[in-house]
């Protein structure tokens, strides 16, 4: 994979800095309550670096289109702009199709106008109990094709899908996770995992100057905690990652 594209999420660690190794506590799939992702729900967020400097914002969109949903994230960093879209079935919320685009400006000399372009970088789709990786960042499209059978999640979306997870009635969980960014081989293991996942405590965070009471939620491979509300749907609102942090900054309450 080219250098391009591992500036463009360098600020992404949750997926990347994870272990290949399987985690140590395995449950079976716990459904997501999907009902839970409201339609024309949107978040703003904040990824800051380990001096409390925003590197990237995003904007989380969720959207019902006819039996499936789609999760938009929108970021906007200090030199590029990229979207991302995944599309799930709109009752397990299983996934069904990925893909990553950065955003260009073009500018149009005959009508001194600037269009909006978007190329496609990487998708990845499921197909029975395959998923298939297309990397267009080069020349000549690479792909790479991943046993990963029936139930999994982009590991890219997993803190943000985790708002469905029913915290109130289970206290663990664990997800067998496909990582569509990793590096491009022959080797399939490098593109998923299981990431486990366990409630540790209750705290109260800031949020617009109010205090909401939270899950502490912890990924110990990974080191990473995470915030979620206690009210349903359980929204995130902080994650502490190896070198960033992530922190809801704006919410429509959908």
């Amino acid at each position: 994979m080219n250098q391009k594209l591992l500036l463009l999420f360098a600020v992404m660690l949750f997926s990347t800095v994870s272990s290949c190794k399987p985690a140590s506590v395995v449950q079976d799939w716990i459904p997501l309550k999907a009902e839970r992702l409201h339609n024309g729900s949107v978040a703003m967020y904040a990824i800051k670096n380990r001096l409390g400097e925003v590197e990237v914002y995003y904007k989380n969109h969720i959207l019902q289109e006819a039996e499936n949903v789609l999760v938009v994230q929108e970021y906007t960093g200090k030199t590029e702009e990229y979207t991302k879209r995944l599309r799930l079935d709109g009752t397990t919320l299983n996934l069904l199709s990925y893909e990553v685009a950065q955003d260009n400006k073009e500018a149009d000399l005959s009508k001194t106008t600037i269009n909006q372009v978007q190329f496609t970088m990487l998708t990845g789709k499921k197909t029975n109990q395959t998923y298939l990786i297309s990397d267009f960042l080069e020349d000549k499209p690479k792909y790479t094709r991943v046993f990963i059978g029936n139930f999994f999640i982009e590991s890219d979306f997993l803190l943000t899908l985790l708002s469905a997870f029913p915290f109130e009635e289970q206290k663990q969980g664990s997800y067998k996770v496909v990582r569509t960014m990793s590096v491009m081989d022959k080797n399939e293991k490098n593109h998923w995992e299981t990431k486990a996942f366990s409630i540790t405590g209750s705290e109260e965070i800031l949020y617009k100057k109010q205090s909401i009471p939270a899950y502490r939620v912890s990924f110990p491979a990974e080191k990473t905690t995470a915030w979620y509300s206690k009210e349903v749907p359980h929204m995130l609102l902080r994650a502490e990652l190896t070198s960033t942090t992530i922190e809801l900054i704006d919410w429509n309450e959908l």
